[in-house]
């Protein structure tokens, strides 16, 4: 029996699986020409998700927090040098089995900044150093508004394809980076309400994320694209996923050893280099490849690794707080 703790905690995982059925079911509902003026809806969630994301965004601690200056680098370049390269890797090994936009969706994956909220919760129930999370989750959110298109530009061009970077820039900044920053400059006289509003922001920042789910699914069953594609390519893509997680884990794991990080900054440094963002992610990709009707395959591999970052995630932390007294890994 399930209870409803459970289905309180799991809301969004459950919710996603609702909007990919719903597209399947009632695809007019969320596509272009619809009942339902979409591109508008999207847009303006897109606004409001990053909006709510600068009011939330405690910038004052990160500035405290840059002192450690070498462990950031560490970090971010791990997020933005070496999860894109696996992923690359991985396209690469498998060759021309991979449909084209489900190797551009594990490029896309790869070059993604990590997830603000699960990362800090999750370093936080771990007894981790909260601020070195809080510091790396927004740096990387910030940098991932120029770095996660430049991958995935590059990567299209050397497959022969193209991503027009600089209209792709120019919207993320007026639809991302505007949004961050005049949540921003209202967040020293609104920052005890928007603090005291934190969950219910992030709900609403999920809901606008599965409704643009929704859409991207619709779009994509409406046109077709997924009768050509088949479910064995689903089956296929969790399994490198799986693949995927597995090798980003375990190099940040023998990273965090061989550096000899202590247990309270490696806690914080693995779910933050490990974690990949599907809340920022999802409005990046509608953005990125705006009409491209392969978009629900492009999304795949980041909502397959959302799980499993949260899954292996959990059962990290009590690991984690078992050896933050010791000092040892």
């Amino acid at each position: 029996m399930i209870s409803k703790n459970w289905l309180l905690r799991n809301w969004f995982l459950l919710g996603l699986i609702f909007a990919v059925a719903l597209a399947w079911v009632f695809p007019q509902g969320g596509a272009g020409g619809g009942p339902l003026p979409v591109e508008q809806l999207v847009t303006a969630g897109v606004i409001v998700i990053f909006l709510l994301q600068g009011l939330t965004l405690a910038s004052e601690q990160v500035w405290q927090g840059l002192v450690r200056w070498r462990l950031h680098l560490f970090i971010q370049l791990f997020i933005f040098g070496v999860t894109p390269l696996l992923a690359i890797g991985l396209v690469v090994g498998v060759g021309g089995r991979l449909p084209a936009d489900l190797a551009v969706g594990f490029v896309f994956l790869g070059a993604l900044p990590t997830t603000i909220s699960s990362a800090l919760v999750f370093t936080t129930l771990a007894g981790g150093n909260i601020t070195l999370a809080l510091v790396n989750t927004t740096i990387a959110n910030l940098a991932g508004i120029l770095l996660t298109p430049l991958w995935v530009s590059a990567f299209a061009r050397v497959q022969g394809g193209e991503v027009p970077l600089g209209p792709v820039i120019l919207k993320i900044a007026l639809l991302i980076l505007l949004p961050l920053g005049v949540g921003q400059v209202l967040r020293p006289g609104l920052h005890r309400w928007a603090d005291a509003q934190r969950k219910r922001f992030g709900m609403i920042s999920s809901a606008i994320v599965l409704f643009i789910v929704y859409n991207a699914f619709c779009e994509s069953v409406v046109s077709g694209f997924w009768l050509q594609t088949g479910p064995g390519v689903t089956f296929g893509a969790a399994g490198l996923v799986g693949i995927y997680f597995a090798a980003v884990m375990l190099l940040v794991l023998i990273a965090v050893r061989v550096l000899r990080i202590k247990p309270g900054d490696g806690s914080a440094v693995v779910f933050c280099a490990s974690h990949k963002t599907l809340a920022a992610g999802v409005p990046m990709a509608k953005l990125i490849f705006a009409g491209h009707p392969g978009l629900g395959l492009v999304l795949l591999p980041i909502m397959l690794y959302h799980p499993l970052q949260l899954i292996v995630g959990g059962a990290l932390i009590g690991w984690f707080r078992r050896r933050s007294p010791t000092g040892d890994f």
